[in-house]
C-alpha cells in the first residue's frame, strides 16, 4: 500500500511539484489517529501552532461507528460521495462529537477504494486504469496477478480451507488475551469484520446453561455449581463456527478450556 501510496503522490497533478507526499513512518502505527496522536501532532504544533491533524473516513468506515467511538474522538472528517444516504441517517448521532466534521460537498465520479478493490478481484483491467494512473495501474494489476495479496477478499468459492490454531488450557489463564492478541497483530484493533484476515472463536461463546448430572461438584463438604463440564458446551454449534470461519478467514483462532474433548474440533 505504501508503494502505491508514494507512485500516485509522484503523479499527483498540482503545483508545486511533490506537493502530496506519503509518510512512510505510518507502516509503524495501526491507524492514522494513532500516528498523528503519537507522532504527528507535536511535529505539527512545532511547525504550525495551532494545525489540526485530522484523519480522512469513508462511508464505509462510518457505518461501523457510532457516537461515543474512540475512533470518532479525534479530529476527524468523512467525505459524502454522491448519491451516499449513510450519513443522513447517522448525522444525528454523531453530529455532537466535538471534533467530528462531515464534509457536505460530494465527491463525483467513480473513483473510489471499494469500486478499485472490486474491480482488482474481478481482474477488470480496464476499470483498474480508469481509476489510477499509469504506474499505479501497473503496479496493482501485476501485484494482483502474482503475490494473491488480494486472496482475503475474494468470494469463499475461490478460497481454500483456512489455517485452525487451537489454544485450551485451564480457566483464567489467559486464552482469550492471547487469541485477541493474535488477532490485533494482524488486524489492528478496529472491530472484528468478515473480510479480516484472522478471526477468534471461543468454546464460551457456544455455552448450554442447562443443568445435568455434571452440574454440581463436591469441595470438603459442599457442593458448589459448575459451568465447566463438557456437557455444557453446545459442541455441533462450536463445531459449525469454526467450520464456518475458516471458509471465511485464512486463520481461525480457536479457544476453550475443553475444545479438545470432541473429536471432530480434534481433527
Amino acid at each position: 500500500r505504501l508503494a502505491a501510496l508514494q507512485l500516485a503522490c509522484k503523479e499527483a497533478a498540482g503545483s508545486p511539484c511533490g506537493w502530496m507526499q506519503a509518510d512512510g513512518r505510518g507502516i509503524d502505527y495501526w491507524c492514522s489517529e494513532h500516528m498523528i496522536e503519537n507522532l504527528l501532532e507535536a511535529e505539527l504544533q512545532e511547525r504550525f501552532p495551532g494545525a489540526i491533524g485530522f484523519s480522512v473516513k469513508g462511508a464505509d468506515c462510518i457505518a461501523f461507528l457510532r457516537a461515543g467511538d474512540q475512533r470518532l474522538a479525534g479530529p476527524c472528517v468523512s467525505v459524502a460521495r454522491s448519491g451516499t444516504e449513510l450519513h443522513a441517517e447517522l448525522l444525528q448521532e454523531i453530529d455532537q462529537q466535538p471534533k467530528f466534521f462531515l464534509l457536505h460537498a460530494p465527491l463525483v465520479g467513480e473513483v473510489s477504494s471499494t469500486r478499485l478493490r472490486a474491480a482488482l478481484l474481478q481482474d477488470d483491467e480496464a476499470s483498474v486504469r480508469a481509476m489510477c494512473t499509469a504506474s499505479v495501474a501497473d503496479y496493482l494489476l501485476r501485484l494482483a496477478s502474482t503475490d494473491n495479496l488480494l486472496a482475503k477478499h475474494r468470494p469463499r468459492s475461490l478460497r481454500g480451507k483456512g489455517l485452525v490454531v487451537a489454544i485450551t488450557g485451564s480457566s483464567r489463564c489467559g486464552k482469550s488475551t492471547l487469541a485477541e492478541a493474535i488477532r490485533v497483530e494482524f488486524c489492528g484493533e478496529e472491530a472484528a469484520d468478515e473480510s479480516d484476515f484472522c478471526t477468534v472463536v471461543s468454546q464460551d461463546w457456544h455455552r448450554k446453561y442447562a443443568e445435568s448430572e455434571n452440574s454440581w461438584v463436591k469441595k470438603g463438604e459442599s457442593w458448589l455449581k459448575t459451568w465447566e463440564s463438557p456437557d455444557h458446551t453446545d459442541w455441533d454449534s462450536f463445531f459449525d463456527a469454526i467450520v464456518s470461519a475458516s471458509d471465511n478467514h485464512p486463520l481461525v483462532i480457536a479457544e476453550g478450556f475443553c475444545m479438545l474433548y470432541d473429536s471432530r474440533i480434534q481433527q
